[in-house]
């Protein structure tokens, strides 16, 4: 009794662990390809974790649930469980067997930031940022506010090893002069802000917030 098990850092790892109400040991796998996705609204990153003592044992296992997750999906053995909320813990009270598994599916769709004439973008909790090493035109280029609530990001294959995730969207860029009405989209990448700019140097200078175009009203 009192036994509980919190997972509040989700990496692949092999953990061992005392139970403190009653001296057992529980062994777990855990398994991510994070910060990869499927690829596809809405982004799912699935984390599997799976009970691997020989032993069964009873206790209950907390799950922290970002606040960034607005829609996670919990699966028990593959039964998606009622309950899960953001920002808070997910609480699952049992025996568990070995073998028993916990896939973990969290909401990583990219959401739009404005603020001060400029956007940004997140996916999950990864910051995007340019990078000129994409050679996907001028970092400073304006963003048109006509059409952006209609815009999709995909995750695509880094084009090196050096990004660790890169999203893709055809975003309306470019003054009026040059793109009148937005009317022909740009496909700009972003990496994530963990590997942008990482070179040193001007080759991969990097912007995370952009400019937005001022539109005139009509």
């Amino acid at each position: 009794a009192g036994s509980t098990v919190t997972f509040n850092f989700y990496t692949s790892a092999d953990v061992s662990l005392t139970l403190p109400g009653n001296s057992r040991t529980a062994d777990f796998e855990l398994f991510t390809l994070f910060p990869r996705t499927n690829g596809f609204p809405p982004y799912w990153d699935g984390t599997q974790v799976r009970y691997v003592s020989a032993e069964p044992a009873s206790f209950e296992v907390r799950l922290r649930i970002p606040a960034w997750s607005e829609k996670t999906i919990v699966r028990l053995n593959g039964k998606e469980l009622a309950g899960v909320k953001a920002g808070a813990y997910f609480r699952i009270n049992r025996t568990w067997t070995c073998g028993d598994s916990l896939e973990i599916m969290f909401d990583m769709r990219v959401r739009r930031h404005e603020k001060n004439g400029f956007v940004a973008f997140t996916a999950g909790p990864l910051v995007l940022a340019r990078d000129a090493r994409f050679g996907d035109g001028q970092l400073a280029t304006v963003v048109r506010p006509v059409g952006l609530d209609n815009v999709r990001f995909v995750q695509v294959r880094p084009p090196t090893s050096a990004f660790a995730a890169v999203y893709a969207a055809a975003l309306p860029m470019g003054p009026n002069e040059d793109n009148a009405f937005a009317s022909l989209p740009s496909v700009v990448r972003f990496a994530d802000f963990a590997s942008a700019g990482n070179t040193w140097d001007d080759t991969s200078s990097y912007r995370v917030w952009l400019p937005l175009a001022q539109e005139a009203k009509r």
